[in-house]
């Protein structure tokens, strides 16, 4: 791995290569500066707000680690600026923390920041962590969990033509969660992108392609403990 002057400061060191959303958080920059002359006053000032929000909810994040690891927030970012992988895993945790809908995921990315930069830490498996967390909003954290607490959709909502496949189809789930049955294909279809859940089919050479039976995966059920940490106890 290579390093990383930790002389820089760490505005420019995560601005560069960096989104948008990063390099407004990190450079402090007004918004004057990155909207259009000719932008409406009120544009001006929702762009301020929403910088402000998200440097709020990426501080939290860096505090959460500090307190997770027992040391300094300033140890937090001298760690995470000594090599490549530790700084991307900084800029993925603040951009997500910074879009976050679920206040628990906030905590949630802290945890995965200590975890990922700590000395016997695997800042890899931390890495895809961190980005599965980045996609989860409410109404994902809602059907995993319903995946997670129900393995097997009941009697009365199995097709008699799909009885033999364990695992959930899309409708099945759309109809099991009403609310958010207009939805479910997109959810459905973002959770498997990155990895949480998992098509059981088991389709062999000789089978033909059969409806998708949505399992939740190991990683998926790690998610729910990282934004649901009560479900230790």
């Amino acid at each position: 791995m290579a390093d990383a002057s930790p002389s820089n400061e760490l505005p420019l060191a995560i601005a560069m290569g960096s989104s948008a959303v990063l390099a407004a958080i990190a450079t402090g920059d007004s918004p004057g500066t990155t909207v259009a002359a000719a932008a409406a006053p009120l544009v001006v000032q929702a762009a301020a707000a929403i910088r402000s929000h998200w440097a709020a909810k990426s501080t939290r994040t860096i505090e959460v680690a500090a307190d997770h690891m027992g040391v300094g927030v300033d140890i937090v970012l001298q760690r995470s600026l000594a090599y490549e992988d530790r700084l991307e895993l900084l800029a993925r945790v603040i951009e997500a923390s910074a879009r976050s809908t679920i206040t628990a995921k906030i905590d949630a990315l802290g945890r995965v920041l200590a975890d990922g930069i700590d000395d016997d830490g695997d800042t890899a498996e931390a890495l895809v962590l961190a980005r599965a967390l980045e996609v989860l909003d409410e109404p994902h954290v809602v059907v995993l969990n319903h995946l997670d607490r129900n393995r097997f959709p009941p009697a009365e909502l199995r097709d008699v033509r799909h009885l033999g496949i364990a695992g959930w189809q899309v409708p099945v789930i759309a109809e099991a969660l009403p609310h958010l049955a207009d939805v479910m294909e997109p959810l459905v279809a973002a959770l498997s992108g990155i990895g949480l859940l998992r098509d059981n089919t088991g389709v062999s050479f000789a089978s033909q392609p059969g409806p998708e039976a949505w399992v939740i995966t190991s990683i998926g059920i790690r998610c729910l403990f990282l934004i649901e940490p009560e479900r230790e106890s």
